[in-house]
């Protein structure tokens, strides 16, 4: 990952800063969701996960407004951000940077792991890479203005499958899911036909016990499911969990048996319909580049890892950190390589997706 070393004028609003320390006060749950809407910066995500111990809190505030929460955790002389993909100013990122500097001095390297943000003067070292993305569709006020966004063929393909759906297998039926209509069962449906079908392109699915439990904590408190069934049975299905007016696509799945009818692309479809319906203003349909996303007139928002050093002498005490950036930029150009469509046919990709497979279930 490039190092940049860049000075510049420190041009910032004053801003009042308190930071809780190994605490998160209680306003800072609503402030996260109407700040960053992330299911990622999320306490309902963290809490899914049991994620909220040894968190530290910092408050931004400018003429009395909140404009940035942060968690944050100190790792030995580091300090790494929880919040995650989030959309922040290179003024927040600054600002939160020069006072954790300023008040830690053991602290040599901060590090926001997944952000959006277009970062190009900081004072201080720092090294800034892709690690992936988020597909996000803003959602209009209707269903009939989201259809009139599609160009002729995507409406001819949703219409030509969608038809032929209903003529074929007319007992199919599409159904959302909310709350405690939510089972247990359907989850776990639905990441069996994620994880076959993962199977079957030679990718390993990270989708576990764990996965199940964390879901079923989200979508309690907030999400839905969107499943086709037919004959009774779960064929297809999307699991969204939602903060606020934001819905986060988790999981999708389909049974290869019904691939003829494009049921992964229709059952996501029809649900960004009623996340629209329900008054969302954007579906997430996270990362990954699949071609469907983009079809449902999704737009790509590069999510970055930011490192922050003290100083150039910070830098030097931070070697392993450095090159694990780097190694880290390395793997990603690498992974977007191997998943380009036009390199999908040849057998060394073939080859290579078998052993990352493997590795990461060496790794879990």
């Amino acid at each position: 990952a490039p190092l940049s070393f860049r000075k510049a004028e420190a041009d910032q609003v004053e801003a009042s800063i308190v930071v809780y320390e190994d605490s998160i006060p209680p306003f800072a749950e609503l402030a996260l969701v109407q700040l960053y809407g992330s299911i990622y910066s999320s306490l309902a995500h963290f809490r899914s996960v049991d994620d909220v111990k040894e968190v530290n809190t910092y408050v931004a505030k400018v003429d009395g407004v909140i404009k940035a929460v942060l968690l944050f955790r100190f790792h030995q002389s580091g300090v790494k951000v929880v919040n995650e993909a989030i959309a922040i100013s290179e003024e927040e990122i600054g600002r939160f940077a020069e006072y954790i500097f300023a008040r830690y001095r053991r602290v040599t390297s901060i590090t926001f792991p997944s952000v959006i943000s277009d970062v190009g003067g900081l004072l201080r070292p720092c090294q800034k890479f892709n690690l992936s993305e988020d597909i996000v569709l803003a959602l209009p006020a209707t269903v009939d203005e989201y259809r009139s966004g599609f160009g002729k063929s995507t409406r001819s393909f949703l219409n030509r499958y969608l038809n032929r759906l209903k003529r074929e297998i007319p007992d199919f039926c599409f159904q959302i899911r909310t709350g405690e209509q939510i089972e247990e069962s359907q989850i776990r449906e639905i990441i069996r036909l994620n994880t076959e079908r993962m199977a079957k392109k030679a990718k390993q699915s990270g989708n576990d016990e764990r996965t199940v439990r964390r879901l079923m904590r989200l979508l309690k408190e907030a999400g839905t499911i969107g499943t086709i069934t037919i004959g009774g049975r779960i064929a297809a299905g999307v699991i969204n969990t939602q903060v606020g007016d934001h819905y986060f696509m988790d999981i999708i799945g389909h049974d290869s048996a019904y691939d003829d009818y494009r049921l992964g692309t229709l059952c996501c479809y029809m649900t960004v319909c009623d996340c629209i319906e329900r008054g969302g203003r954007e579906f997430h349909f996270m990362w990954g580049r699949y071609d469907y996303k983009f079809r449902l007139q999704g737009k790509q928002r590069d999510l970055d890892q930011i490192t922050i050093y003290r100083s150039f002498f910070g830098v030097l005490r931070n070697p392993s950190l450095v090159l694990k950036n780097a190694l880290r930029r390395r793997m990603r150009l690498a992974s977007l390589w191997i998943n380009d469509p036009a390199h999908q046919e040849r057998r060394i990709v073939r080859t290579l997706f078998r052993l990352r497979g493997m590795m990461q279930s060496l790794a879990r």
